[in-house]
């Protein structure tokens, strides 16, 4: 028997999980990106403004044809930019 993995709904589970752990990332970075500009440290403030352009942009690279199945889906989580993966999605 085998069965046939609906790409599209997996990929919206997977994008909906991410965008709920995005904004908790979100609201570290907001705080880091304070506390930068509290000391005027344009370095800092750049690195945190890269990292919030990569969350933002991470979704669009996920298509169904940049994976096969479940496995693959959970091999492309974002740990380094989203280190708290939930339990249904770590490998």
């Amino acid at each position: 028997m085998s069965f046939i993995v609906n790409k599209e709904k997996l990929k919206d589970n997977f994008l909906k999980h991410i965008r709920n752990e995005r904004v908790k990332e979100f609201e570290k970075l907001d705080i880091e990106y304070q506390r930068a500009d509290e000391v005027n440290d344009a370095s800092a403030k750049a690195t945190i403004i890269q990292k919030k352009n990569e969350l933002r942009d991470f979704p669009a690279t996920i298509t169904t044809g940049s994976f096969e199945g479940w496995n693959d889906l959970k091999a492309m989580w974002p740990t380094g930019s989203i280190p708290n993966i939930p339990r249904q999605w770590q490998l």
